[in-house]
């Protein structure tokens, strides 16, 4: 209805300068007599009065030819415009009926890398579409019913690996988020992602090099051995997902102050973190090492201000990390790492087993706890800055 008025408006008011040029054209005395005043003609001769004449018609057709060949180019500008939007609006709709199609993976991976393309298109299109393949990938997950209860309202999900079509949407979702999403849904905003609920999906093994995921849910998330590697995940939530021997190296790295990560809970045992940017993430209770088995691998990263109280540490890698003002109370630390990692103010009041911590060339100061009177940082190699 809009439209149809704004091409009735455009179409009015292009008619209303054609009509005074053509006026001006056959009659263009009229014009001379606004423009100059009648008593300035009446000293002129009629051979002058002809040549003005003339010579205000010769300049009222080129800029009527000029107005005729502006308008039937914004004409034909605006039914180009329209005929894409119909254009749009059909691969849309094609899309949004090929991805309910069973039984047919390669048809839903078309109609997700086609639903993607419409994203790149159409700026207007693309937060509808974000929202759409994120319902998507939740509708893969199977639901059955659980033995053990009988109402239905207590089933529960059963994850498993995504379907291609599944995956492919977790993948585009990433990439439409790097375009931005406009603010033409209600309760959406600019930049930010927590519509984009995948809490629980499992994505074992993904390669997500790179993915945009501000602010994205990923809760209770199977993200084992997935490739994170230089992501933008501020903001995000991975609380209690399972992230062992993922790859998060450099992910925010790119990032001036950016937001922390919530890590609570979440299972890091072997993940690489490698010079990851984890500035005023929350790391309470997460798991990155357990004694007998590989610890994550969080050598140079930024955890500048974590919080990680109750975190399970043993045997993890953090040599040359940033730990400044870091919270690592009640922290399990057996056999840490720690070789020259800034430890500047940090809180590591009642960590459990910090003296088989190697601490050879870390830096502490008198803001660093406990007390030497608990725990002498200086016998255990550390110096004072």
């Amino acid at each position: 209805m809009q439209r149809s008025r704004d091409v009735f408006v455009f179409i009015a008011l292009a008619v209303v300068v054609l009509g005074v040029l053509a006026f001006a054209v056959f009659n263009p005395r009229w014009l001379l007599e606004r423009a100059e005043g009648a008593s300035a003609l009446s000293g002129l001769s009629r051979a002058e009065i002809l040549k003005a004449e003339n010579d205000v018609r010769t300049a009222m057709v080129q800029a009527l030819a000029g107005a005729f060949f502006l308008v039937t180019a914004l004409l034909t500008w605006k039914g180009f415009r329209l005929s894409r939007e119909g254009q749009i609006t059909e691969r849309f709709s094609r899309a949004v009926d090929q991805l309910g199609k069973q039984n047919e993976d390669s048809v839903r991976v078309g109609a997700v890398l086609s639903l993607e393309r419409v994203a790149r298109e159409s700026k207007a299109d693309r937060a509808t579409i974000v929202k759409l393949l994120a319902v998507h990938i939740r509708s893969s997950l199977t639901v059955k019913a659980n033995p053990g209860r009988r109402s239905n309202a207590s089933a529960r999900k059963v994850c498993r690996d995504l379907k291609p079509d599944a995956a492919m949407a977790f993948i585009a979702l990433a990439r439409i988020h790097r375009l931005g999403i406009p603010n033409v849904v209600p309760g959406f905003r600019e930049g930010s992602h927590q519509y984009a609920d995948l809490k629980g999906i499992p994505l074992r093994g993904a390669d997500m090099h790179g993915a945009y995921l501000v602010d994205v849910d990923l809760s209770e998330a199977d993200l084992s051995g997935t490739d994170l590697n230089n992501g933008n995940l501020q903001g995000a939530n991975f609380y209690g997902a399972s992230l062992r021997n993922a790859n998060l190296a450099y992910v925010n790295r790119s990032l001036k102050n950016p937001r922390g990560v919530r890590l609570q809970k979440a299972d890091l045992r072997g993940a690489v973190l490698k010079e990851a940017c984890l500035d005023k993430s929350v790391l309470l209770e997460a798991q990155l090492g357990v004694e007998g088995q590989k610890g994550a691998d969080l050598g140079g990263a930024h955890l500048r201000s974590v919080v990680a109280d109750g975190a399970w540490l043993e045997g993890v890698e953090m040599a040359g990390a940033d730990l400044r003002n870091a919270h690592l109370s009640n922290a399990h630390m057996k056999r840490a790492n720690l070789t020259s990692a800034d430890l500047r103010g940090a809180d590591f009041t009642q960590a459990k087993d910090l003296e088989t911590v190697r601490l050879a060339g870390a830096k502490v100061d008198e803001k660093t706890q406990p007390v030497s009177s608990e725990f002498d940082w200086a016998a255990a190699g550390a110096r004072f800055i």
